[in-house]
C-alpha cells in the first residue's frame, strides 16, 4: 500500500469528544470579521490613552525614508534610511479636531477654510 497510512484501531467504545457548537457560538463571516476589527481597535487603544482608532493611528511612531526628504535631513550616518518621529499625545488631541470635521461625510457639515486657518492647531504651527 504505497501512498497510504495505517491507523491503529481505536479501543472498543472510544469515541473522540468533540464539542458541538452552539448557536450563539456560530458565527458569520461578517460577524467574525467584525470580532477582528474589534480585536484590532482594543489593541491600538488600549493603554494610549486615546479615545479611538482615529486619535491611535495618528499618535503612532512613524518613519519616513531619509531619500524623500531635503538636504537638511542629511546624516552622518550612512546606514541611517530612516527619519523617526511621533506626535505627543496633546499634539495629537488637538490635530484630530480640525482632521475630523474636514474629513466628514457630508460636504454641508465639513469646517470651512477660514475656520480650519483659525483654529488652534493651525496657529500654533503658524507661530
Amino acid at each position: 500500500m504505497i501512498g497510504s497510512v495505517r491507523r491503529a484501531p481505536a479501543p472498543a467504545g472510544h469515541r473522540p469528544f468533540i464539542k458541538p457548537l452552539t448557536s450563539s457560538e456560530i458565527k458569520s463571516p461578517w460577524e467574525a470579521k467584525l470580532e477582528k476589527i474589534k480585536q484590532d481597535r482594543d489593541l491600538l487603544t488600549e493603554g494610549r490613552g486615546y479615545s479611538d482608532v482615529f486619535e491611535a493611528r495618528l499618535g503612532k511612531k512613524r518613519q519616513v525614508y531619509r531619500i524623500f526628504q531635503g538636504p537638511e535631513y542629511a546624516s552622518s550616518d550612512p546606514e541611517s534610511e530612516y527619519i523617526t518621529g511621533q506626535y505627543s499625545k496633546n499634539e495629537v488631541l488637538k490635530l484630530a479636531d480640525p482632521l475630523r470635521k474636514m474629513l466628514r461625510y457630508d460636504p454641508a457639515e465639513r469646517i470651512h477654510i477660514t475656520d480650519v486657518i483659525s483654529h488652534p492647531w493651525v496657529q500654533e504651527e503658524l507661530t
